[in-house]
């Protein structure tokens, strides 16, 4: 019979788990108003499982609306079914998922952790003025040690990404000047994407990827082993004291990174236009007249924001993660999706910018 479910000889709670298994998979394709047989005249050898299971059988199968029915000429379930029988579960329909209801939850977890995410940004404004007026607040020695995770930690990284990316831009767009006998140009394409786009962008990815994760990681995991409630307990404010050194270090460390990715992508430039009998010195020339001192502060300047903003989304993730193991995996992969989001939006707005006003 399809709808029976037959337990073996011996049940014991290894028995019982499998035997469940495989009860819930009947159970779910009977349609209410159905059958289930609970066949329990094989058992010759059972532990108190065999009644805790019988116990559950009848409940979930009364609760879906099925007739539920026992082969027990032993009497192993008969307490089970008469306690049933005298609670009187009452089935519970089936509820349909409503059309807009996965939109509805969607919008509503979405507004409510943009409502967090300002109380995050307001209190963070707050704490920022309170140190400002009272600077032996501050934890130096934390900003010193997130400078250090940051920037030093990181370098290595930053300037070889930075050198492979000149490097690749100088080819592909030597190559193509070539046929034109203009490769010398690319010097200029070179310097100022370096300058004004890429090298503060491309930064801004390694340190989300590097240091906003890790942020976020850190955080996550004080908030699991209930650090921030003990600090909140002593009247210590956690945004002060974890959020504010790493957002320092991270904005005051993005500027340097990206000029050093920066020089290391123009050093890559140099050496696909030497190998293409360019001069370094005529390569160097083209260099510093295609670029401006405007353009080499507004690189810096980018840098800086996306800096802020991989600290503010990694100590947001951190703060926001749930109490769990997977809770802290969340808050790196929560980090690092929306640090590289704020800075490529970041960046187009910024551009915008520029290209109205010329600058």
């Amino acid at each position: 019979m399809r709808n029976r479910i037959e337990l073996p000889s011996v049940f014991d709670d290894a028995a019982a788990a499998k035997a469940w298994r495989d009860a819930k998979r009947i159970l779910r394709g009977i349609r209410p108003g159905g059958a289930v047989v609970l066949d329990v005249s094989k058992v010759e050898k059972a532990s108190d499982a065999l009644d805790a299971f019988a116990t559950v059988f009848f409940s979930v199968a009364a609760s879906h609306g099925l007739d539920a029915k026992t082969v027990d000429p032993h009497g192993f379930a008969s307490a089970a079914e008469k306690r049933s029988a005298e609670r009187g579960f009452k089935p519970q329909p089936r509820r349909q998922p409503r059309l807009f209801e996965p939109t509805g939850r969607a919008m509503y977890n979405l507004c409510r952790s943009l409502a967090d995410a300002c109380g995050f940004l307001g209190e963070t404004v707050s704490r920022t003025f309170e140190v400002l007026r009272h600077p032996s607040r501050f934890r130096f020695r934390d900003f010193m040690a997130a400078f250090g995770q940051c920037g030093a930690d990181g370098l290595p990284v930053v300037l070889s990404t930075g050198f492979l990316l000149g490097l690749i831009l100088a080819f592909e767009s030597a190559a193509a000047m070539k046929m034109f006998g203009v490769e010398i140009y690319s010097a200029d394409l070179l310097s100022i994407a370096l300058f004004r786009e890429l090298g503060p962008l491309v930064t801004a990815i390694m340190l989300v990827g590097r240091s906003g994760s890790a942020f976020a990681a850190e955080i996550a995991a004080m908030k699991a082993n209930e650090e921030i409630d003990a600090l909140v307990t002593m009247r210590l404010p956690p945004v002060r004291f974890l959020v504010l050194p790493r957002i320092a270090a991270a904005t005051a460390v993005m500027p340097a990174l990206a000029a050093g990715a920066e020089l290391a992508g123009l050093l890559g430039g140099a050496i696909v236009l030497l190998a293409m009998d360019i001069p370094p010195s005529m390569y160097w020339e083209r260099v510093a007249d295609a670029v401006s001192p405007g353009d080499v502060a507004l690189g810096l300047a980018k840098a800086a924001l996306f800096g802020l903003l991989a600290g503010l989304v990694g100590c947001w993730s951190g703060l926001a993660a749930e109490k769990t193991a997977d809770g802290v995996g969340g808050a790196a992969t929560r980090a690092v999706v929306g640090g590289i989001t704020a800075a490529a939006v970041a960046d187009g707005v910024l551009a915008a910018i520029c290209w109205l006003y010329g600058i």
